[in-house]
């Protein structure tokens, strides 16, 4: 298996060298639909897991969420699009960068897992490091996205937070303000 890396700055606190599609389960647990574990199939931003987010509302789902925060007018439609319905209906859209972007998805991912109590006990439950890759093309070559690192780095921190407890956030840190971009 060749393994296939973005150039990007990944997390040093993660690696993902040694991570193999077969190993999924065993010595990680891989952020995909695709993937080997319950787990990580839930976790895959593809996957449909309502959530509501105190302060953007309700989501079926990050997929979902995902494009609505990025998108330069933040369309309703997101909120019920999931996978690749919300990929497509992205590319009608321009999208934009955002401030704080990582942070907001990485909050979002909190409100989904603790908001799915099946998701929020195999999170407490797991102890392998989370991975985040696909695998493309005839020769099934493992690509590792430029979101890896943040992507694997706040689940983690969410998981070490719903291990002991704790709350996180307590509140949304980052409050992008959907209604300032549709005025004129």
């Amino acid at each position: 298996m060749t393994t296939a890396f973005h150039e990007t700055a990944l997390s040093p606190s993660i690696t993902f060298a040694g991570m193999k599609p077969e190993d999924d389960g065993i010595t990680h647990i891989n952020i995909s639909t695709s993937g080997q574990t319950a787990l990580g199939r839930k976790l895959a931003h593809y996957s449909v897991t309502p959530f509501i987010h105190p302060v953007y509302g309700p989501f079926r789902s990050m997929e979902g969420f995902w494009y609505y925060i990025k998108c330069e007018r933040p369309d309703d439609e997101f909120r019920n699009l999931c996978g690749s319905r919300a990929k497509a209906h992205a590319k009608t859209k321009r999208m934009v960068w955002r401030e704080h972007f990582s942070q907001i998805i990485n909050e979002a991912n909190f409100y989904r897992i603790v908001q799915n109590d099946d998701i929020r006990e195999a999170m407490i439950a797991s102890t392998l490091p989370f991975g985040y890759y696909y695998l493309h093309g005839p020769q099934q070559l493992q690509i590792h996205s430029p979101i890896s690192g943040w992507l694997c780095d706040g689940l983690e921190e969410i998981r070490r937070h719903l291990k002991a407890s704790f709350p996180w956030p307590p509140a949304p840190v980052v409050k992008f303000d959907v209604t300032q971009h549709w005025q004129e």
